[in-house]
């Protein structure tokens, strides 16, 4: 890609900046939990790598309990964070209808 595409690119976001400003917490919210959850799939590699590792061929029941539970705990908070990320930007995609944004921008 190059460097003048990338740049026009840029600057279309920064189009969007005014119309953002007012609803700064939401997006921050939203892209806090967006990072949260990329974090999260991430861990679920690591999570059945453990499952794997130490529950199957570790031979130990506790073991097995052990990488269960964290598994268990990395996919709980992935379905929280996404509950989170989904609010903030439906509420976003909701309010910014009801303000009349889609007229401004046609």
């Amino acid at each position: 890609m190059t460097d003048r595409r990338k740049s026009t690119r840029l600057i279309a976001l920064r189009l969007l900046l005014p119309y953002l400003r007012p609803y700064a917490w939401q997006a921050a919210g939203a892209a806090v939990a967006l990072l949260a959850s990329t974090g999260l799939m991430l861990a679920i590699g690591k999570g059945i790598k453990q499952l794997i590792d130490h529950g199957f061929a570790g031979h130990s029941p506790s073991a097995l309990n052990a990488a269960t539970l964290v598994m268990f705990g990395v996919v709980a908070a992935l379905a929280c964070v996404t509950t989170a990320r989904f609010a903030p930007v439906s509420w976003l995609v909701l309010y910014a209808r009801l303000a009349g944004l889609q007229f401004e921008l046609s």
